[in-house]
């Protein structure tokens, strides 16, 4: 059977829309009682699980050097801060706080690519990303009956996944995505299974409900979503992979619409429009670059 081999604007489209899937996903899990970090536990238990099941052909192991492999090791512990931070920000604020918040990890991932790994940051990125941005504070406008806590975790959840971008740009310029992913998944889920038994945290809320929740995170949200993000940052620059994963800010709360009839506000949607037509234009125009 032939292989097929996505391109990276591909990939990186597909890891888009599957990113819509994770706040209504993760309301429907949280709703059930579990606790939130026994759902990215599981949730990452089913991933590589389903990794097993793929058969590829593995090339002879390459040794890597100790920053290469230091870097997949914090790219790990960064993802498991990045789902966990997000997890606590969706159970301790709605939605739109959290979501709105967790778009300020574009200006972070952007700071970070020009300050830690030189890439350029040309005139077109850059209005698009103020647009972008526009369209996070116009999504803001309409915040209420938000907590301190979530807000906070809000803002972890994106400072972790910027760094995660970031090293997973570096480290995809010399390991393949199945080894990098593999590895990156195996030590977020080390480290979040430890943390649940030392604190000794029971397992509750596993009903139909939040299993099938769960293994709707380990298939869109993570294995399209984490993994083919991480397989477009091979070829494409983390700012531009920022920005067109910014999209998730009003997808995911349309989404929790359609699954469990949380009515975005009209904030939500006109500064989401802003945020699909930046980004819209922004790859229309550099289509031919990519």
């Amino acid at each position: 059977m032939r292989k097929i081999r996505l391109t990276g604007k591909t990939a990186l489209l597909i890891a888009a829309c599957s990113a819509a899937f994770s706040a209504p996903l993760n309301k429907v899990a949280l709703a059930e009682g579990i606790h939130p970090i026994w759902l990215n536990t599981l949730r990452l238990a089913f991933v590589l699980a389903f990794m097993l099941t793929y058969k590829q052909r593995v090339q002879k192991d390459r040794s890597f050097d100790k920053k290469t492999t230091g870097l997949t090791l914090l790219s790990g512990m960064l993802m498991s801060a990045h789902l966990l931070c997000w997890v606590f920000a969706l159970k301790m604020t709605d939605a739109l706080a959290a979501t709105t918040i967790y778009g300020t990890y574009l200006f972070m991932a952007a700071a970070g690519s020009v300050l830690l790994l030189k890439e350029h940051i040309h005139k077109g990125l850059v209005y698009t990303m103020l647009f972008a941005m526009g369209g996070v504070l116009i999504c803001g406008a309409d915040m209420s009956n938000t907590r301190l806590s979530g807000n906070l975790f809000a803002l972890g959840s994106a400072a972790s996944y910027a760094g995660y971008l970031l090293c997973g740009r570096y480290i995809r310029q010399q390991m393949d995505t199945y080894r990098y992913t593999r590895i990156v998944y195996s030590t977020a889920l080390l480290s979040l299974l430890l943390s649940a038994l030392l604190f000794r945290l029971p397992i509750e809320g596993l009903t139909v409900s939040s299993v099938s929740a769960i293994v709707g995170l380990a298939v869109f949200s993570t294995l399209l979503g984490h993994t083919l993000c991480n397989y477009a940052l091979r070829t494409i620059s983390a700012m531009v992979v920022s920005t067109v994963m910014l999209t998730e800010l009003i997808t995911g709360p349309i989404m929790v619409f359609f699954i469990m009839s949380e009515l975005p506000t009209h904030s939500t949607l006109i500064g989401g429009g802003v945020i699909l037509l930046a980004v819209t234009w922004y790859l229309w125009n550099e289509r031919k670059k990519w």
